[in-house]
Parts: C-alpha cells; structure tokens; sequence
C-alpha cells in the first residue's frame, strides 16, 4: 500500500487511505440506506431480508472503489510523469553542461517543473540536503518512480558519479 501511495503521489500514509477508504465504504452504505427508505416511502415494496446483503455489497464496493481510484490515480501520474520525463532530461542535460552541479540541475527542475516530475526533484534536493548522497537520493526516486526512462535517467547519473565520468 505504501509503494502504491507514493506511485501516486499521496504522501499521506496508509492509515490515511485506509479512513478514507472507510469512508467511502460507509458513505456507500448511507446512500445505499436512503435509496431503500426512499423507494419504500414511495410505496416500493422492499424485502427486508435482502436489505442486510444489499447493505454489505455496497459497503465492500465503496471499500474497493476507493481502492479502484487509487489505482486509476496511479495511471494518471505515470502518464503525467511519462509525458514531463524528457523535459526534464533535457533541463538536467543543459544545467549540467552549462557547469551547474547534479543538486543545482536538479533544484532548477525542480523550480521549472511545477507538479508531477517536479515535485520529486524537489524530493531529491531535500534528500541531498538533509545530508543524503547523490545517487542514494536518486535511487530513491527510481524506486517512487517505476518507470523505464526514469530507470535509465537514475542508471545513467548515478554510473557518471560513481566513476567520475562526466555527466552531460
């Protein structure tokens, strides 16, 4: 659920999700509940013995709807991150062959880039300023990021820095 969470950018924890996914679960009842007194007040004849199951499925389709959307969340920021990926390539490329440093190049991502591809340079840059490596922070955006190019990206500075290679 964590890696889930983070693959779509909600930084709140999973005992967030999880109220929240309560939430929608009971919220489902509750309406499942009105619609029931609803069509009995306008004279619907209703089974009571069917409104416990009717209850319960929609409790667990509110449960696992919120689950559906977190997934479609997911969808949507690879998308978004896929489609930023090589603007941001190409930024790092030039901050760093115009003789800024890797956090440098990465803060002006980050200052460029709003939202998405961004915010998690922004990430990077706090991670090396709270004393983190350089590749240690970008191998932790790899991991947030489970995409391909961003594999490559993270693969490709973190080789250049190990071995001195140059980085552009």
């Amino acid at each position: 659920l964590v890696a889930r969470l983070d693959a779509a950018g909600d930084r709140r924890g999973p005992e967030a999700f999880r109220v929240e996914q309560f939430t929608w679960a009971m919220t489902s009842v509750v309406g499942s509940c009105a619609l029931v007194v609803t069509l009995a007040a306008v004279g619907l004849r209703i089974d009571i013995r069917a409104v416990p199951a009717f209850v319960i499925i929609c409790f667990v389709s509110g449960f696992l709807g919120r689950d559906w959307w977190l997934g479609r969340q997911i969808e949507a920021r690879r998308a978004q991150l896929a489609e930023e990926l090589p603007v941001a390539i190409d930024l790092i490329t030039l901050s760093i062959m115009a003789g800024e440093s890797v956090p440098a190049s990465c803060a002006r991502v980050a200052a460029v880039m709003s939202g998405g591809i961004g915010d998690e340079f922004k990430d990077v840059v706090a991670d090396m300023r709270a004393g983190q490596g350089a590749t240690e922070a970008f191998e932790a955006m790899a991991h947030r990021l489970p995409h391909p190019g961003m594999a490559r990206l993270v693969d490709s500075l973190c080789t250049a820095i190990e071995r001195g290679a140059p980085l552009a």
